[in-house]
Order: C-alpha cells, then structure tokens, then sequence
C-alpha cells in the first residue's frame, strides 16, 4: 500500500485489481510524472545547499554515501551530494518522504513537494487537497512513531508550467491529527487487505465489509473531497438494496 494510493476504498483497491490497473499510464500521466520528478530533484538540492535538510545523502562522483545528515557536500571528493528520499513503513503501508527540514529545536517540518497549474497555484484554487494532506499525515504520523519529533507538516505547490510562483501550506502536527491518522492508516491497511483476501478468494464479501463509506451520506459529507474532480464512481450503486 503506497502513500500515493491514499486514501482509497476497499472496493476500489478491489476493482483495480481485479482490471489489473494499478500500473497505468498514458501521456499526459507521463509528462505530469516526469514534471513532477524534475521539481522533487531540483528542490531537494537547492533546499538542501542551505544546510537545513535531514536524511541521507549520496555522492553521484565517488559513491559515497552519508546517513541521518544535514551535510550536503560529500567529505571525500567535495562535490555537491544528493538526496536521498527516506523510506519509511508502517505495516504494509509505505512511502518517500520528500524532505525533513531540522529546525534549531531539534523538532522536523515534514515537507512535501506538489506540482500544479499556475492559476491553482496563484488563486490558491483546489489546494491544498484534502487528498495530499491525509499523504503527508501519514508520513508525519509513521516517523513519529520512528522517534521523530514532528513540529509541523508542509506541502510545498509550484507551478509545473511557471516554478517561480508557489505557494505552501503549513499546518501544525498535533497529538490529535497524529492519533487521527494512525486510526485512518489502520482502517486503510485494513482495506486493502481486505481486497487482497477477497481477490484470493473471489468473494467480494470482505472487500464490501472493509468499504469506507457505511452509507451515501458518510460518502457525501466525509469523503467525497478526497476524490477530488471526480467523485467516486460506485457512489451511485455502492449503497443501492440490489
């Protein structure tokens, strides 16, 4: 269960399965994915040259490589290093953190970094998503509980088509969000293998037990917006007596 797949529904992890989709691709995903990449790598060594940035690091001249550091130039060779995405788990959920940037008190702001379009970005129009949110959440709940000291979470926009307008939002990683998250983890995990074991069986009977939504109304007033421009398409039949 990767961060990207967040949040999602039993069936839905079910339906793709079963039509085989969760690796699709086509080229507007490709350019939006290759954009995305672009923007991650850039800002990961600009962001890292002030020094701030918590993880590990690998030089690309000689190989070397350093771990838990905010050092950013290798120590053998003197060459600017690159970073390396932590990975974190959680079950069998797991994920990259884009960046932990250390404040002097020795607590993280988890950072995230997003593509979008310049007038999301500029008018600050559908974000932040209610979808990215739940991601970075969850990766400030996992390293808590590695022993990380979360002092916020941050999800950084930038404008795919214009990076010199961005915009970030930044909210404070409270123990309420953190037991929140850890329950909504929980029932994600739950999910999803609830999909694999009715797959495997071919009953769809767990899958349906484990759905997010117990009735329209939950779908229509709690998550709905994690669907974002289109709404869940079993809604409609999802909760129907037939």
């Amino acid at each position: 269960l990767r961060a990207s797949g967040l949040p999602s529904c039993s069936l839905l992890f079910l339906e793709k399965m079963l039509l085989d989709e969760f690796e699709t691709e086509n080229a507007m995903m490709d350019y939006y994915c290759s954009v995305g990449t672009t923007v991650h790598t850039h800002l990961q060594k600009w962001v890292g040259k002030t020094g701030k940035i918590f993880g590990d690091w690998k030089c690309n001249s000689c190989g070397h490589t350093v771990k838990n550091s905010l050092k950013y130039n290798c120590p053998k060779c003197k060459t600017l290093m690159e970073y390396v995405e932590l990975d974190i788990e959680y079950n069998i959920f797991s994920g990259h953190v884009d960046g932990l940037l250390k404040l002097p008190n020795k607590k993280f702001i988890v950072y995230d970094f997003k593509t979008s379009s310049t007038r999301n970005v500029y008018q600050k129009k559908f974000i932040p998503s209610a979808t990215h949110l739940m991601q970075v959440s969850a990766y400030g709940a996992i390293l808590k509980r590695q022993g990380y000291d979360i002092d916020s979470l941050s999800i950084l926009y930038v404008a795919r088509d214009n990076p010199t307008q961005f915009a970030e939002y930044n909210i404070e990683y409270t123990k309420e969000l953190h037991l929140h998250t850890l329950e909504f983890l929980k029932m994600q995990i739950k999910g999803f293998k609830a999909a694999v074991k009715s797959k495997e069986t071919g009953d769809p009977i767990t899958a349906i037990k484990y759905k997010m939504c117990d009735t329209y109304h939950t779908y229509k007033e709690e998550y709905e917006q994690f669907f974002g421009y289109v709404p869940c398409h079993l809604a409609k039949i999802c909760f129907h007596k037939h």
